[in-house]
């Protein structure tokens, strides 16, 4: 299940116990399944996308920053808004006048 909002969660790290963190605008993807997670621990910083219907196309999403458990113990991924990364890297996407050949796009965007 995928939900739009501020995601917050708090550390257990020792060094921080007790701190809470807030990301706006951020994606919240909460496991249906246990047996399989949508993320795993160490998967930070992988890109996110949605399928289209027509199952031939991606758009992305943004990038998984981390994992936590909401309060009913589900698995919560959360994933920073590709627009909030674009701008805060002041990012120009270019457009299909502009972009590099297929083959340099296509090993960019589908690494993961």
């Amino acid at each position: 299940m995928l939900c739009y909002d501020t995601c917050v969660f708090r550390t257990n790290d020792p060094e921080v116990r007790g701190k809470y963190y807030a990301f706006p605008n951020c994606y919240g993807i909460i496991d249906q399944d246990d047996n399989h997670p949508f993320f795993k621990r160490g998967d930070s910083g992988s890109g996110v996308y949605l399928l289209h219907q027509d199952k031939k196309t991606n758009k992305v999403l943004g990038i998984g920053i981390g994992i936590a458990s909401d309060t009913n113990g589900s698995d919560v991924t959360f994933v920073c808004n590709i627009s909030e990364i674009v701008r805060a890297f002041n990012i120009v996407i270019p457009t299909e006048q502009h972009a590099p050949p297929a083959h340099d796009v296509e090993s960019t965007l589908y690494r993961r």
